[in-house]
């Protein structure tokens, strides 16, 4: 088995970030050396810290749960075993795992975003006499 940043990615997500999500927390933080220790464990070589690092601060392994990177604890590097990452979860992000993938044609795409505005003006246009004198009325206000 190759342990690569994208299994360094689904390792922390299922042992940190799954977890403190179910319990509601905010924030929350990982420390680099019991993720070494644990990836190890599965066969990980030695000397593979920048690895583990680069996976977890990277932008791929934020915008694939819904968090943002605060700050970490070590040195300035960012790479050593004894960094701690400091993690918030974003509001109202939805994590890549449960957007829901679609294989769907440009005119698909168009029809599917477009329904949700449909409607959005009537009240507005019939207000203003339909759509010709909504027109007059907003070009009037261009004109003032």
């Amino acid at each position: 088995m190759t342990i690569d940043a994208g299994y360094i990615r689904k390792f922390a997500t299922d042992a940190y970030v799954k977890p403190a999500r179910r319990r509601g927390e905010k924030k929350f933080s990982i420390a680099v050396k019991p993720v070494e220790a644990d990836l190890k464990k599965k066969g990980m070589p030695t000397g593979r810290t920048p690895l583990v690092c680069s996976a977890l601060r990277g932008n791929k392994f934020q915008n694939e749960n819904g968090i943002v990177l605060d700050h970490w604890d070590g040195p300035p590097s960012g790479q050593s075993p004894t960094v701690v990452y400091h993690f918030r979860f974003v509001e109202g992000s939805i994590p890549d795992e449960h957007v829901e993938k679609r294989n769907e044609t440009p005119e698909e795409w168009a029809l599917r975003v477009t329904s949700k505005i449909r409607g959005l003006m009537k009240k507005e246009i019939t207000a203003r006499g339909g759509t010709e004198g909504y027109l007059r009325w907003v070009r009037s206000e261009d004109e003032a």
